[in-house]
């Protein structure tokens, strides 16, 4: 153990066990801040959230940043029994933030931004975000690169959003590696690297952000920044839908479905899409309805298929207005209606589908052919 750590233990058992919980008095900010924390964890005595304020208390009396820090976040989530006040975490934030502390800094800017115990203003805001940034806060640092970029309390600025994104990113900040390779992707401050781009989410998703393993397996899925992987790319969209990032269930499914990195397996695709339907996501709707329509991994079901059609088409789903042009036109389970189709073609082309559009102009070939054949054959 290193002798900061047995220190910090030390304070603990000493001003619990030792002199006991009356005598804080005894001790300086610092420590009483300490025994709070144990108090906090459970870390040697029994877990005891009010007697952990307490002590964050006496700690923020005796003008400690992190006491003052501490006993701020259970004014400002309402801890185990102790009131909401935002007042007086707006308090305790500002003693902490104006001693220098870089967390402090930052908890404080928010309450600016949402309005939380004081009027919104985002101008504030960001010079708070900036003192922490300028404090070594990483999370800090991706957030001024984030208000540049957006012109949240500071005018807008791509190139130092880029610079602050590349700080923040380069000192371990998952959303500033994210940002950063966005930026090389999009050329936003920069210019278009895909190698950087991949490499700076790759970090990202080497510390385990799903939404970086969502990126990871774009890349590797278009060999975008790095060789193209289907393999890789298949395993990267699991283990991000597993963790629940529905973009990355929707594509896990279609590479089931066309076998893509992995054996072809229409039962799990049509799982996976079907559970991103009850999350109202259109494309998810439309494939289901594809699968019932054709009996992939699941019965074949026409009226469960034009179901799903017709409520993808009502979210404005190009693919699924088109399948609900097709349904019609070929009679699939409804009575043949032509009118309804190029109407569903119609708007699925307005939405630049070109399998629509390619429908909408073999309609009028066939109704064009029907015409003069009907002139042909009728008597002069």
């Amino acid at each position: 153990m290193s002798n900061k750590k047995k220190v910090f233990v030390w304070a603990g058992v000493i001003g619990i066990l030792g002199v006991g919980y009356n005598a804080y008095h005894c001790f300086d900010g610092l420590t009483q801040n300490r025994i709070g924390y144990l108090y906090s964890k459970g870390i040697l005595v029994k877990k005891d959230h009010v007697k952990a304020f307490d002590w964050f208390q006496k700690s923020a009396e005796k003008g400690n940043s992190k006491g003052c820090l501490n006993l701020a976040h259970y004014y400002y989530c309402e801890k185990h029994a102790i009131k909401k006040d935002y007042q007086e975490a707006l308090k305790y934030l500002e003693m902490s933030a104006t001693g220098g502390n870089s967390e402090a800094q930052l908890q404080l800017a928010r309450l600016y931004q949402d309005g939380l115990g004081v009027d919104k203003h985002q101008t504030t805001a960001f010079e708070w975000i900036l003192k922490s940034a300028n404090n070594g806060n990483p999370l800090a640092q991706a957030l001024v690169g984030q208000a540049y970029f957006f012109g949240e309390g500071i005018e807008k600025n791509d190139i130092k959003s880029f610079e602050w994104y590349q700080i923040a990113a380069k000192n371990g900040s998952i959303e500033g590696q994210l940002q950063l390779g966005s930026c090389y992707n999009k050329g936003i401050g920069t210019s278009i690297n895909d190698s950087e781009a991949f490499r700076w989410v790759k970090k990202a998703a080497d510390q385990g952000s799903p939404i970086a393993w969502d990126r990871v397996a774009d890349c590797y899925r278009i060999g975008q920044g790095t060789e193209k992987n289907p393999q890789e790319a298949f395993k990267y969209y699991k283990k991000a839908s597993k963790k629940g990032i529905k973009e990355s269930q929707g594509k896990l499914a279609s590479m089931y479905y066309k076998g893509e990195g992995c054996s072809q397996n229409y039962k799990a695709a049509y799982d996976l899409w079907l559970e991103s339907a009850k999350e109202k996501n259109p494309q998810s709707i439309t494939n289901v309805g594809i699968c019932k329509l054709f009996g992939q991994g699941t019965e074949k079901d026409l009226a469960g298929a034009l179901a799903c059609f017709q409520q993808a088409a009502d979210l404005n789903d190009a693919l699924g207005k088109y399948y609900l042009g097709k349904i019609y036109e070929e009679g699939l389970g409804v009575k043949q209606d032509k009118v309804l189709a190029k109407k569903n073609y119609g708007a699925a082309a307005q939405q630049n589908d070109e399998s629509s559009k390619d429908a909408l102009a073999r309609i009028k070939a066939e109704e064009d052919a029907q015409t003069i054949l009907q002139k042909a054959e009728k008597p002069e």
